[in-house]
């Protein structure tokens, strides 16, 4: 099998579902990956040993079978341990995953990510009631695929049409949506379905060893009304992973920022009656670095972004005079021509509303990038520069 035909498999196995018993449906997934990765050309392991991967891989897929066993054992202690031994070290799953970098801009154009909820019976949201759950509304938190009942954690989709598939598609006139515009960059551990150039001959060792843990995070969740779901088991431990490092590393090594933030991931809601490919379904999920700051949300996520005041797909229209054209006028397919077609949909209108017309604002914040046990200074006295992010004029006593 050519590396082209091994991509198109891979990726057709996304979404992942199950149906009688989720621990032999993730097991049958291994399964099926490590058949086609043994029937990937041997040209293509470009000097990597095919036998040596093919056994790192399978050992991989067995640890994570048998935590899934742990956990349904209720030896959730013993599962999240074995997980953690899984992720850490020099050959570590961290290692294999990899960061992407959340940039200010893509060729001049700013990083904008976006948030929708409900309105109800309101007519508009405050910048903090368009952030993360409060702190002092832990009791509401459900159970989500990157983070565990009562904990806060930041959701934002790429697209509009991210937030609307994650909520299940209401009416796009129910929504509320902000723009989160990206004021500092940061890192995020990248969970997404790899794309070609992941596949390439300095990555793909890298990419075949994560492809287990990506699609063993990839499940569509049966029965949406269970408090239990197993297709959360990995991914909810993966993100305690992340944040239990993130705080001991910043007891005494490191500040926030030369830390790793959380997890960027594709939706399993792949819907292929819509033309848009899987980029347009990339999701970040940030949970609070520090809950006791003295605000009711975190001052550190809240430092990462210029919110804009929500709008509504409802009244915009009511206030522009531009039109949205026939997207059935458009002809010929590609990139160029999907990002047209979208941009012409309501989603992709309210996309243009907020980067042209969005109110953006930060949440009060100070912040220090420094580590929790403070600065040791030199013993001749000379200073330490310390990076400080605030969202305004601060006076400190």
């Amino acid at each position: 099998m050519n590396i082209d035909e091994f991509i198109k498999q891979v990726t057709e196995m996304f979404p992942l579902h199950w149906e009688s018993d989720f621990r032999k449906e993730l097991n049958g997934s291994f399964e099926s990956y490590i058949k086609i990765v043994k029937e990937l050309d041997d040209k293509d392991f470009s000097g990597l040993i095919k036998e040596t991967l093919v056994s790192e891989i399978s050992k991989l897929c067995g640890s994570l079978n048998e935590i899934i066993e742990c956990y349904y054992d209720g030896r959730h202690l013993k599962a999240m341990e074995s997980f953690r031994s899984l992720m850490i070290g020099d050959r570590g799953l961290f290692k294999m995953i990899g960061l992407d970098e959340i940039k200010l801009s893509s060729d001049g154009v700013p990083t904008i990510y976006y948030r929708a909820r409900p309105k109800g019976e309101k007519y508009s949201f405050s910048l903090e009631e368009m952030f993360h759950i409060p702190l002092d509304k832990r009791g509401i938190i459900q159970t989500r695929r990157y983070s565990s009942p009562g904990y806060p954690c930041l959701y934002l989709g790429n697209t509009i049409y991210s937030c609307w598939e994650e909520l299940r598609r209401p009416h796009i006139d129910d929504l509320m949506i902000s723009g989160f515009k990206v004021a500092v960059p940061f890192n995020v551990f990248d969970m997404r379905i790899p794309s070609a150039i992941d596949y390439e001959s300095e990555k793909l060792e890298k990419t075949l060893l994560k492809l287990p843990l990506v699609l063993s995070c990839s499940f569509v969740v049966r029965n949406d009304g269970d408090v239990f779901k197993p297709e959360y088991i990995l991914p909810q431990m993966l993100v305690e992973t992340i944040i239990d490092t993130n705080r001991h590393k910043m007891e005494k090594q490191s500040g926030p920022y030369d830390l790793t933030w959380g997890v960027e991931y594709t939706s399993t809601h792949i819907d292929k009656s819509f033309p848009y490919p899987v980029s347009y379904l990339e999701n970040l999920a940030l949970p609070v670095v520090k809950s006791n700051s003295g605000q009711n949300y975190c001052e550190f996520l809240a430092s990462l972004f210029e919110i804009s005041m929500p709008m509504c797909h409802e009244y915009e229209p009511l206030r522009a005079n531009d039109n949205v054209f026939d997207c059935n006028t458009l002809e010929g397919s590609g990139p160029a021509k999907t990002k047209e077609y979208y941009n012409n949909t309501s989603m992709g209108y309210m996309e243009s509303r907020i980067m042209e017309c969005g109110v953006f604002a930060k949440l009060p914040h100070l912040v220090l990038n420094a580590p929790d046990a403070g600065i040791t200074v030199p013993a001749d006295g000379s200073p330490v520069p310390i990076d400080l992010k605030a969202s305004g004029e601060w006076r400190i006593d």
